[in-house]
């Protein structure tokens, strides 16, 4: 005895395999587009890390590759670039932020409840093993 299988919708399949193709030549065309530009954005990160970042300069490349962990500039680049403009200088005007007001207000009440809680040994819990 035979079993019966679904009926097999025609237009469907076409549409699918018409779908994986198109798919197939998009990628086939925004590869190479996509890898050229992570390539230029990868290599435009390391020189603007090693010559442009900063103030300090390192004697070489040699020394950039050394000590710079340029694998990091990339990720760092994006970083800048997303960075919103009032965080992006090395000392910031609190008066751009004002939502850390009331912390500049209470400074005092915070530093005296975490020197308690030291003086209690509540951050040596984190020290412990066990």
């Amino acid at each position: 005895m035979r079993q019966r299988t679904a009926p097999v919708n025609l237009r469907a399949a076409a549409t699918d395999s018409t779908l994986t193709w198109s798919r197939r030549m998009l990628f086939a065309m925004l590869g190479p587009i996509f890898l050229s530009a992570a390539g230029l954005f990868v290599v435009g990160s390391f020189v603007y890390v090693y010559g442009y970042r900063g103030e300090l300069r390192y004697t070489g490349v040699r020394e950039y590759v050394r000590k710079g962990w340029p694998i990091f500039a990339p990720p760092n680049c994006m970083l800048y670039l997303l960075t919103r403009p009032r965080a992006r200088h090395v000392f910031m005007d609190l008066a751009e932020f004002p939502e850390l007001a009331p912390v500049t207000r209470n400074w005092q009440t915070i530093r005296a409840e975490a020197l308690k809680l030291y003086e209690a040994g509540y951050f040596q819990k984190t020290v412990d093993r066990g």
